[in-house]
């Protein structure tokens, strides 16, 4: 990513430096200084072209499925006497819907 130095104004290509945040000039693709390289703190750089912030991917479809198998295994297990199949596995995916409906609500 393409940054200015704050203090010269000279444009430079760094890339992030595995050590607590600092960014390095000229790294190689294991993180390893090189003879020559320069690492910056980011205070001392004013970013350019920063990349934007990946957004989560969330599979909604895979965790529907792992909350409502997680809710039929605590229906399963905290009931005496069991309803029928069916309605106990519509009563699972009706938790999984909920949480996943409120989930979505608080996302920012």
């Amino acid at each position: 990513m393409k940054a200015r130095i704050i203090n010269t104004q000279e444009e430079v290509e760094v890339q992030p430096y595995f050590n607590e945040g600092m960014f390095a000039g000229f790294a190689d693709v294991s993180g390893r200084l090189r003879p020559g390289m320069v690492v910056y703190k980011p205070s001392d750089l004013e970013f350019i072209d920063r990349p934007a912030p990946l957004e989560p991917i969330v599979d909604w479809s895979a965790f529907r499925r792992e909350v409502a198998r997680a809710a039929m295994l605590g229906i399963l297990a905290g009931r005496q006497t069991h309803q029928g199949t069916q309605e106990t596995a519509e009563y699972a995916v009706q938790f999984a819907d909920e949480l996943i409906k409120q989930l979505k609500r608080t996302e920012i």
